[in-house]
């Protein structure tokens, strides 16, 4: 299994510079870092100054082809679960996934996370049932989840006094996300599974089991679909299906759109200026199924992928601004890599989750050991909304303006006059900023991703 570092991407956005500036309160009601102006917090700003904002970069076969480019370069930890082994050795897997070990102390509502505790987690995983020639079950996710690198719900934090940062959060999947399903743990409340970009744990809760790979590739590749181009929707509250009431659905999520005229649903309710969708859901036995749900026009939602333009990706990326940080998709939120991957998603790409394999896309161009004048003319060159990567953590390029060159990040802490401050919020500020080495983020970064 493929694990990221925990703490790098953390201690790699300590910032030392007073970020917060209160010039723009009286105009717009609220702070704004250091070097930025109200106008800088709208995606127009930014799209104003490109040349052909709207032009279309890639289409879908070229984007179809870029993903198939990714999935077969080594280092992306990409895979196309259509080909992945249904046979399995489930002893093998067992023994090698129940001798984890962790290198960091971690914290459970303020407790150090105990020997006896760890080694419960570990015998879950040992005594589940396995065998030496098992066959893979196909899932669909139902509700979105996040992937845990251990089988564990608790909140898993680095600091005793923190409660809001899993350390033992992966990534998150979104609604409908196709799985494939390799054994279950012996309390039978997470599964082990694979999706295209990541492995790990997942509640079974949040799963489905289809009853063959065909009713899979048909949940799998739909024809016509919506998808969600705000950081997350909601299905409308629902008296009749608590399963359906309300339900999150973050960006990126596709959802069958089913063409029927003057559809009745649910006690005479028509679906006018609705869009009517299939909502997977998981049946009493764990089985996978669908329901008809309404998604009202209004919703940030659009039909089939987005054409991939500057303007769209700026656009998208904005609507994350002031959003909360979200380790490993937690809090229902983002952090530095899963935004872009979310971004990019609603254009059909399927990029890699880490920083570490989004380096490995084959359009990245290393910069690390460019002086800063030769690293200028790279991002002179370098066009809004492509990624600006350092060990760790990445963001999202918007442009030059005045001679800085400018970035949308989703950060985890600062450190502000010399003080480590939480910010745990997407932001927007200026290269020339000092990481806690002292080092700017402009001198910092060794790779430079345009998605071309």
């Amino acid at each position: 299994m493929k694990k990221r570092k925990l703490f790098k991407a953390f201690l790699s956005t300590f910032i030392i510079f007073n970020l917060f500036s209160t010039s723009a309160m009286a105009d717009t009601g609220y702070n704004v870092a250091n070097s930025v102006s109200p106008e800088m917090c709208n995606s127009s700003y930014w799209t104003s100054k490109i040349a052909e904002p709207d032009k279309i970069i890639m289409n879908s076969s070229d984007i179809d082809n870029f993903n198939k480019s990714i999935i077969n370069t080594s280092g992306t930890n990409m895979a196309n679960l259509e080909c992945v082994n249904e046979n399995f050795n489930g002893v093998e897997m067992v023994n090698n996934l129940s001798n984890f070990t962790l290198n960091n102390t971690f914290y459970i509502n303020g407790n150090v996370i105990s020997k006896d505790y760890i080694q419960n987690i570990r015998n879950n995983i040992k005594n589940s049932d396995v065998s030496s020639s098992m066959t893979l079950k196909y899932g669909i996710v139902v509700n979105r989840t996040v992937l845990k690198y251990q089988p564990d719900s608790a909140n898993w934090s680095w600091r005793k006094d923190q409660w809001d940062w899993n350390e033992n959060s992966a990534t998150s999947m979104e609604v409908n996300t196709p799985v494939v399903v390799y054994f279950q743990t012996a309390d039978k409340k997470f599964s082990y599974i694979r999706c295209d970009y990541y492995n790990g744990w997942v509640s079974n809760n949040d799963i489905a089991i289809c009853q063959s790979r065909e009713e899979w590739l048909n949940a799998k590749n739909l024809k016509d679909f919506i998808v969600v181009t705000a950081p997350n929707i909601r299905l409308e509250k629902d008296e009749v299906d608590s399963s359906l009431s309300e339900k999150f659905l973050g960006m990126g999520t596709k959802l069958e759109l089913v063409k029927q005229e003057n559809l009745h649903y649910n006690y005479y309710r028509t679906n006018w200026f609705n869009y009517t969708v299939k909502i997977p859901v998981r049946n009493s036995d764990g089985s996978y199924g669908t329901k008809l749900a309404l998604v009202p026009v209004n919703r940030d939602v659009h039909v089939g992928y987005l054409d991939y333009t500057r303007k769209n990706t700026l656009d998208l990326a904005f609507k994350y601004l002031g959003n909360r940080y979200g380790w490993g998709g937690s809090l229902n939120s983002r952090d530095c890599s899963e935004l872009v991957m979310s971004v990019y998603s609603c254009f059909g790409f399927k990029l890699p989750r880490d920083v570490s394999t989004q380096s490995k896309i084959p359009t990245a161009q290393s910069v690390g050991n460019m002086t800063d004048y030769e690293k200028s003319v790279v991002l002179d060159n370098t066009p809004p909304g492509a990624i600006l990567q350092f060990k760790g953590h990445e963001m999202l390029y918007l442009g030059k303006v005045n001679g800085k060159y400018y970035i949308l990040n989703a950060s985890g802490s600062i450190n502000s006059n010399g003080v480590n401050t939480y910010i745990n919020t997407i932001t927007i500020y200026s290269l020339d900023v000092l990481r806690a080495n002292g080092v700017s983020f402009y001198s910092a970064i060794n790779n430079v991703v345009n998605i071309k």
